[in-house]
């Protein structure tokens, strides 16, 4: 990574660090003791984070609020 980032200067500092945070977001949204104690706004929030669309990501946080509501746990 590192001759990738000096070939590239600054943007490709950027993109990999910013694919990294992606990565990063992508493997909390499916750590199961994570999402646990997500609320739906930081769900939704996190869905973006991973690279999802904002219909995806607002689909999913509703289903997830609904699945949260019907186990009678904090939304």
């Amino acid at each position: 990574m590192k001759p990738l980032v000096e070939s590239g200067g600054a943007f490709a500092k950027d993109v990999l660090f910013d694919s990294l945070n992606v990565v990063q977001a992508w493997e909390m949204l499916h750590d199961s003791n994570v999402v646990g104690n997500l609320n739906t706004e930081e769900y939704y929030d996190l869905c973006l984070a991973a690279g999802y669309s904002e219909e995806a990501s607002q689909r999913a946080a509703r289903d997830w609020g609904l699945k949260r509501l019907r186990k009678d746990l904090p939304v």
